[in-house]
Parts: C-alpha cells; sequence; structure tokens
C-alpha cells in the first residue's frame, strides 16, 4: 500500500508539474496575441486598373479575415483574394472583419449598401475556440446566410480554422478541439446547402500538401503568419 501512495503521490507531482508548465507556455503565447491583434488590414481599398470592369469585394469575420499575423496587406488572406481578382477587374474591395468575431457576431453587422460580386465570410473559429453552443450555432449559422447572400451573386464561407494545430493549444486539448470542429463544420455545411448561392469550404477537409509551406503560426503560436495566410487563401482559390 505504501508503494502505491508514493506512486501516485508522484504521478500527482508529475500531472501539477505539467498543469504549471503547460499554463505557463499557453500563457507566454497567448499575451502575444492581444499585440499582435493590434495590426489588421481592414477597411476599404481599390486595386487593379480603372479601365478594367469593375467587381466588388466584401470580407467579414475574425481575426484571420482582419489578417492578424500577416506582415502586410498583399500577404494577408483579403490581400490575396483582391489580388487574385486585380488581375482581371478593377476591385473595390471592403473588408468589415473584426478580431473575436464569432457566428452570431455577424448576425446583426451592417451590411454593404451596393450589391456585391462576392462575399467570404471567414468565420467559427472563435466558436470552436470558446467551444460555443451548437444548438444557437444552427440557427446562427442560418440568419447568418440568409442575410449575407442577399446581398452578393455569390457567397464563399470558410471555417472553422484548424486551433488544433495551433503551438499555443496545450498539447492535451487538441484532440477535443479536432473532435468538436466537426461538430460545427457539419452545420455549416448542412445550412450552406439551402441556399444555392453559398459556397463552403470546410478547412478540415482538404487534399493541400502541408509541406508546401514553411512554419505557418505567428509569433503567438495562434493565428496564421504569412504562410498561415497563404494556406487560407489556398483553401479557398479553387471556388474563386
Amino acid at each position: 500500500m505504501l508503494e502505491v501512495s508514493k506512486m501516485l503521490q508522484i504521478v500527482g507531482v508529475i500531472i501539477l508539474a505539467y498543469i504549471i508548465v503547460q499554463s505557463a507556455y499557453s500563457g507566454y503565447f497567448f499575451s502575444k496575441s492581444g499585440e499582435l491583434a493590434k495590426k489588421t488590414y481592414v477597411g476599404k481599398k481599390t486595386l487593379g486598373n480603372p479601365k478594367n470592369p469593375e467587381f466588388h469585394l466584401f470580407l467579414d469575420g475574425d481575426s484571420v479575415g482582419a489578417g492578424v499575423g500577416a506582415s502586410s496587406f498583399e500577404t494577408s488572406v483579403g490581400g490575396r483574394i483582391s489580388g487574385f481578382y486585380a488581375q482581371k477587374y478593377y476591385v473595390h474591395f471592403v473588408n468589415q472583419s473584426i478580431s473575436g468575431s464569432a457566428m452570431n457576431s455577424l448576425v446583426d453587422r451592417l451590411l454593404p449598401d451596393e450589391k456585391q460580386n462576392l462575399t467570404v465570410l471567414i468565420i467559427s473559429s472563435n466558436d470552436l475556440f470558446h467551444f460555443s453552443s451548437v444548438s444557437n450555432f444552427k440557427p446562427d449559422t442560418r440568419k447568418v446566410l440568409e442575410r449575407y447572400s442577399k446581398n452578393t451573386d455569390k457567397l464563399i464561407i470558410i471555417g472553422p480554422g484548424r486551433i488544433f494545430d495551433s503551438t499555443a493549444i496545450p498539447i492535451v486539448i487538441r484532440p477535443i478541439y479536432q473532435f468538436a470542429a466537426w461538430n460545427y463544420s457539419k452545420i455549416i455545411a448542412s445550412e450552406a446547402k439551402n441556399f444555392s448561392k453559398v459556397v463552403y469550404v470546410n478547412p478540415l477537409i482538404t487534399k493541400i500538401n502541408r509541406s508546401n509551406y514553411g512554419y505557418e503560426s505567428a509569433s503567438d503560436g495562434f493565428h496564421p503568419n504569412d504562410e498561415g495566410h497563404r494556406f487560407w487563401f489556398d483553401l479557398i482559390r479553387p471556388v474563386l
């Protein structure tokens, strides 16, 4: 019995030590998130040759949509999408993304007065991160798709992100996030089928070779860096 007691004490000490070390490790990374999130690439921008046909592009969503972690507008996912269309069009680009946004954040957000050629929503990573109520997520998703699809010729929605790949997330929690991610992606996929204009891109299902990218995390170990934003763009690119 004494040996068993000692073993339990040792296990307890190991678990406690792990919790302390992991908390400090994750805390270090998340302390960088606040500073990193201050640099975004939102607002209005025109790109391309004014002599080309006009193209109205609208982006809304969370920190990935806002460009957090990217070193420049051009390397952000929004910059890459607008740059893609600027090769043939005169692009009127509006990025309304706000860091921390979840699906319910978009339910009442203002939409452009003018109808868009393309709307892109990068959303639901924060729902996954905070384990938002799935029962509320479903009607919120339906409301968002209904609202935004009325104001555009085509709507692309992508999310949630692969949070379980983030170095800032404790290893023991990553499988939980990976399992939970499917709950949100299945709802988005199901609701998207009800709207002819909506195309859903699921980051959890991709044939992209990740070896084509370098290290994809920004300094906080959570948001994407330039390579990470390139990965997000490459997920979206086939349906542009």
